[in-house]
């Protein structure tokens, strides 16, 4: 309780004693306990008219004072008019609240009209973004971006343009063009050093020109027609991570600004076109890439094929079809040990995929297509499977067909141990003879010595044609073959080469019938060559007492020359090879027989220099023909080429 509230209790006090003293004092002759009730009923009703009239003001006051700032009244209401205007503040208050429901309603109505309107264009964005995910097409982007925009934004015209690599813009998409606009807006050639664009691509926001006239300002001058009524322009920079993608230009139909939340609904699509654009940019170059790396593995000269978990194929390139003798179709889905009928590389291939092995490379001997034996050398590697993009694929093996390589390994050493003993051969011959000639104690007769000379000079000329085979097989590899062709009688050549050889071979059957003259057009010692180097063979291969013959017959403007043995034949798989440098038969007795493989691969060089071919025709324990062609001197004269030979 207040002060002021203890001072009246303690007045109301006082006066009720002196008043229960005077009734007292009149009321003597009644009993003590009526007496003092009597006298102590005054200062119990003052109490409580004082508790009431205290309690009453503590209660209405604050509505008081509310109801009169709702009256917008600065003046205290008076204790006594509080229940009079009590009623009416109330009213007042009513329609206060009243009023600001309608107030309140309103507003909420404006903002859901707002935010509805905000989750609209939202929706827009994210529905683009979901077209963003699902497709690359830059042209259907851009026109989705510049519709989209259209809806934030009344448009006369709008633009869309991509940077490319080369610093050019190119106008990708359009609105409010018409075809022929849109072609020739198109063949306006912009780079972001054109005029106005430096800005632009310096920029991250809006880009605003408002000069008029606005054709005639940079960023638009060329573009659009000068006396086309532009009232506003706002350009919008397609920005990812700090680089210029390409940028969007809007020309709306009135000069209003543009609020913020359009202003961000559009930058906000400048970063979705943006990183659209940097997306696709990705997906070429990964593209490119791809297919690179495809067309790369489809050509290379070795043969490529991926295994799965159960070492079965699942792709092999074109090398490795032609190694195989398969077709891709064929091979797909079976395992290695099926298409290379090798178990020990499949168990090795095996352990490398579980580490068991490291992956190295090894050569294995399998068996291709028409169980052809080859020598193939297998470099497998493992997949990451943290990285791997094909659950299917987890070894790349690569592989190369090392047959001819091994061969050419077994000739080289092959050389070399034939080269050796074909030196030593007559240099011992010849020191023999000579050592025992100069010897003191032994005189020889004439003849012996004639004999033995003549012995000396037939291994010197084995010897020097050696040296020479191998001084001409050396230029050979190193620069063409110079031919000096003039015209000759091809048929007295070979005469003289067939006569000869009767001569060093007399127990020998060579048959030869000249046709008369032949009239040639060819380098007469590399023919004689030829010829004499076939002549050879055929006479050393041949069993003795066997028949040689050689003919010669004209084809067109080609002379064919065929020398025909009956000797032990060729093997099928070496008469491809025959030709080449080094490569002998060694069948029956061949071995004994002395040479380097160095002839034929000349009489080859040398028949192709004069525009011919050299064929073989044999089988084995049946003989062999070898036919080369020689061109006619109406041929060379006439400036015709010549057909190659037909070797059936």
């Amino acid at each position: 309780m207040s002060r002021t509230l203890a001072r009246k209790l303690v007045r109301l006090a006082g006066l009720s004693l002196l008043l229960s003293l005077v009734l007292a004092y009149y009321l003597s002759t009644l009993p003590f306990g009526l007496v003092a009730l009597a006298a102590l009923t005054p200062f119990w009703l003052g109490l409580f008219g004082l508790l009431f009239r205290n309690l009453t003001r503590q209660v209405f006051s604050p509505l008081n004072h509310y109801l009169a700032r709702l009256g917008k009244s600065d003046e205290p209401i008076p204790p006594y008019q509080e229940f009079e205007f009590l009623s009416q503040r109330i009213k007042r208050a009513e329609a206060f609240e009243a009023a600001a429901r309608v107030e309140k309603d309103e507003a909420v109505a404006r903002t859901e009209k707002h935010l509805l309107k905000r989750i609209q264009e939202l929706q827009q964005v994210h529905q683009l973004l979901e077209v963003f995910g699902r497709s690359l097409e830059l042209r259907l982007l851009a026109e989705m971006v510049l519709q989209q925009s259209s809806e934030l934004v009344p448009l006369h015209r709008a633009t869309l343009y991509i940077l490319e690599l080369d610093g050019r813009f190119r106008l990708e998409a359009v609105r409010g063009f018409n075809p022929q606009e849109a072609e020739a807006l198109g063949r306006v050639m912009l780079t972001h050093d054109s005029p106005g664009f430096a800005e632009l691509a310096r920029s991250s926001d809006f880009l605003r020109v408002e000069r008029q006239p606005l054709a005639e300002q940079p960023l638009l001058k060329g573009r659009f027609a000068p006396d086309e009524k532009l009232v506003a322009y706002q350009a919008v920079p397609l920005v990812t991570t700090g680089t210029l993608q390409g940028f969007f230009e809007l020309l709306p139909q009135n000069n209003e600004p543009l609020s913020s939340e359009v202003q961000e609904l559009l930058l906000s699509l400048a970063r979705v076109m943006g990183v659209a654009v940097q997306n696709w940019r990705l997906y070429a170059q990964v593209r490119k890439e791809k297919q690179s790396s495809e067309a790369i593995l489809e050509h290379m000269a070795d043969g490529v094929f991926t295994l799965g978990r159960k070492l079965e194929l699942t792709s092999f390139n074109q090398a490795g079809e032609r190694i195989t003798g398969w077709s891709r179709g064929q091979l797909l889905g079976r395992s290695f040990a099926d298409v290379f009928g090798d178990l020990e590389g499949h168990r090795h291939l095996s352990d490398v995929l579980t580490g068991r092995q490291p992956a190295t490379t090894f050569e294995r001997q399998v068996s291709v297509r028409d169980g052809l034996k080859k020598i193939v050398a297998f470099s497998p590697s493992v997949l990451d499977p943290d990285v791997q993009h094909d659950d299917r694929t987890a070894l790349i093996v690569v592989f190369r067909d090392i047959t001819r390589l091994r061969e050419l390994e077994m000739l080289r050493g092959d050389f070399t141990a034939t080269l050796s003993h074909e030196l030593r051969t007559p240099i011992t011959c010849i020191k023999g003879y000579l050592h025992n000639m100069m010897h003191k104690k032994y005189r020889f007769e004439p003849e012996t010595t004639r004999s033995h000379l003549g012995i000396i000079n037939t291994q010197a000329d084995r010897l020097n044609r050696l040296i020479q085979d191998l001084l001409e097989a050396a230029r050979l590899d190193s620069q063409v073959l110079e031919v000096r062709t003039r015209n000759i009688d091809l048929a007295a050549l070979v005469s003289r080469v067939v006569d000869n050889y009767r001569l060093k071979e007399p127990d020998r059957v060579l048959h030869w019938e000249s046709p008369g003259e032949l009239a040639a057009s060819c380098d007469p010692d590399q023919i004689r060559y030829v010829l004499d180097h076939l002549l050879s063979n055929a006479v050393k291969y041949s069993s003795e007492g066997g028949l040689v013959e050689v003919s010669c017959e004209r084809h067109g403007d080609l002379y064919t020359i065929s020398v025909r043995d009956e000797g032990c034949g060729i093997p099928f798989d070496h008469q491809e090879k025959i030709f080449e440098k080094y490569h002998r038969v060694e069948i029956g007795n061949t071995r004994s027989h002395y040479g380097v493989g160095l002839g034929l691969f000349i009489a080859r060089k040398i028949v192709e220099a004069h525009g011919g071919q050299i064929t073989v025709r044999s089988a084995p324990n049946c003989g062999s023909t070898f036919l080369f062609t020689v061109p006619a001197s109406e041929a060379k004269e006439e400036g015709r080429q010549p057909p190659a030979p037909s070797a059936a």
